[in-house]
């Protein structure tokens, strides 16, 4: 169990738990604790539970519980709530593409339910977007160089992952 600086604890589960249909974030009051405590319980595969120690692990994880909570109209019009499944993706996808020093990327949620993974670092912009209807896009550029990718399918996660590694290789957090 991994406790946040909020007043959330989130439950970091097993494969076989998740392909019992636990919910992505579900919150309920402790049964050991103060009733009044919430607890969230976030569904995170195997794969991604060897990167809890991360840099970008807790930001991350803080983001998606926050965003799993925002309620249709967040954005002052009719925005639907985000679709838990891309929060579900933003995990495993950085469980395949980010090593445990990358830096900690921006989580935003987009308008159609969908959300948005950022990282501007020193001159290195990356964007991948996983929209709650239809395919991830992908965007890099390296500002020193102009060098830009946009053809890497977000399924792609090896040349997702090479692109990542090159940008990103001076730009590892300390």
């Amino acid at each position: 169990m991994l406790t946040l600086d909020s007043s959330h604890v989130v439950d970091v589960l097993t494969a076989s738990e998740w392909r019992r249909g636990v919910p992505f974030v579900r919150q309920h009051n402790a049964v050991l604790s103060d009733p009044y405590d919430p607890i969230v319980t976030v569904r995170v595969s195997t794969e991604t539970r060897v990167l809890a120690g991360a840099t970008w692990f807790r930001p991350v994880l803080e983001r998606l519980v926050a965003l799993a909570a925002l309620p249709r109209g967040w954005d002052g019009s009719s925005a639907p709530p985000i679709d838990r499944s891309k929060l579900e993706a933003v995990l495993d996808l950085l469980a395949t593409v980010a090593r445990p020093d990358t830096p900690t990327p921006t989580v935003i949620p987009a308008v159609d339910g969908g959300v948005q993974i950022d990282w501007h670092v020193n001159d290195v912009d990356i964007e991948i977007s996983l929209p709650a209807n239809g395919e991830g896009a992908f965007f890099a550029e390296d500002l020193r160089t102009e060098e830009t990718w946009d053809d890497i399918s977000v399924d792609d996660r090896t040349s997702l992952q090479s692109v990542d590694d090159r940008l990103l290789q001076n730009q590892r957090s300390a």
